[in-house]
């Protein structure tokens, strides 16, 4: 003889279902996070190695944060991204289009990608230390002999959105003296690349303990 479910039973298994979908659903996103955050501290890695390239190639300089090329002003990504991503360098005086491809080739970080806005949400999105050196130019190339606590000062992190319109080029102090921070994007912690190539995941509070001069500046 068939038995069939009544109303009762088969609302009772859909309630299971709906409990147990919403306990794993925070575990499942976690675990998500987790490998976006893994993805991007190789993608930092990645980037750290071809600073010291570029820093080998230059005689120990790494690029500027900001230049022109002729009329057009340009950072320091598509710089890397024109040299170490396997793109035309015919394309170099467009930095847009270097920003873009770069994120295209997997310089960017995709847990930080959906703030900006949907022309740069596939670009390179990671910002350079504002204040890599106490009185260096952001126009300057920097030479990586002036940092004295190279495994303490940071080089590159999770870009901040100002605008909701482009990928800020950097991250560091503002005019008042606050934080412009590092985006923690990954749980809570943003992944930061220090000068001698390493990369941290690193909260807020992780920063304020760090020492200033150390860290923005790479002073002793």
């Amino acid at each position: 003889m068939k038995r069939y479910f009544t109303l009762t039973e088969l609302l009772v298994v859909i309630a299971i279902i709906a409990i147990l979908a919403a306990m794993l659903l925070p575990a499942l996103n976690q675990a998500r996070e987790k490998a976006k955050s893994i993805k991007c501290v190789n993608t930092l890695k990645n980037a750290g190695l071809f600073f010291a390239i570029y820093a080998d190639t230059y005689n120990g300089f790494i690029p500027a944060i900001n230049y022109n090329i002729g009329k057009s002003w340009t950072n320091w990504a598509p710089t890397m991204v024109r040299l170490y991503y396997s793109y035309d360098p015919a394309n170099a005086e467009n930095g847009d289009a270097l920003m873009r491809d770069g994120g295209k080739s997997g310089f960017y970080c995709e847990s930080n990608a959906p703030r900006f806005a949907p022309n740069w949400q596939v670009a390179v999105n990671y910002a350079m230390n504002a204040w890599r050196g106490a009185g260096t130019s952001q126009k300057d190339p920097y030479p990586l002999s002036k940092s004295k606590t190279p495994s303490r000062q940071l080089l590159i992190s999770e870009a901040v959105d100002k605008s909701g319109s482009y990928v800020d080029a950097t991250v560091g102090y503002d005019n008042n003296n606050r934080l412009r921070w590092p985006y923690p994007v990954h749980l809570n912690r943003a992944n930061v690349l220090f000068m001698d190539g390493h990369v941290t995941p690193m909260t807020h509070n992780d920063m304020v303990a760090r020492d200033y001069r150390q860290f923005w500046q790479g002073e002793k």
